[in-house]
């Protein structure tokens, strides 16, 4: 009976042990970037106009129309809006996107000047809030 009691006290204290161990790590856990060089984590300028020229061109005609995009920290947002919504499942839009509206990998101008950066192209219709969006593959840092 001692033995079986001192087993279950020695599961009790392992069980804290890893509650505890788990805790502080929640704790200790902040987020880098909130205290780092905002410029290491944002996109430059020029990342941002080269995805703006990139599609600007693609969509200069037809009825999808590229709105333009925006930094976030450590990526860009590519934003296009479209008269309706696309009529397939949605892994298959997020294909699409990615095999056909995502800059090809021959526009090494602007994957150089992305580098590091995640390339991320949203499609909506009239709400910005309610995109379907893919994340566009780097030739360069694959």
């Amino acid at each position: 009976m001692l033995t079986k009691t001192l087993r279950l006290e020695n599961l009790v204290i392992f069980l804290i042990a890893i509650a505890c161990v788990i805790a502080s790590t929640q704790l200790l856990s902040v987020d880098v970037t909130r205290y780092a060089k905002k410029s290491e984590y944002f996109p430059s300028k020029s990342a941002v106009s080269s995805v703006n020229r990139s599609f600007y061109q693609a969509f200069s005609l037809g009825s999808w129309r590229y709105q333009g995009a925006q930094a976030k920290s450590g990526g860009v947002n590519a934003y296009i809006q479209i008269p309706e919504k696309l009529d397939m499942e949605l892994d298959i839009q997020h294909q699409y996107l990615r095999r056909v509206i995502c800059p090809n990998s021959n526009n090494l101008d602007l994957w150089h000047e992305l580098r590091n950066t995640k390339l991320l192209v949203h499609i909506y219709t009239t709400n910005k809030q309610k995109t379907v969006s893919a994340m566009c593959e780097n030739p360069l840092s694959a």
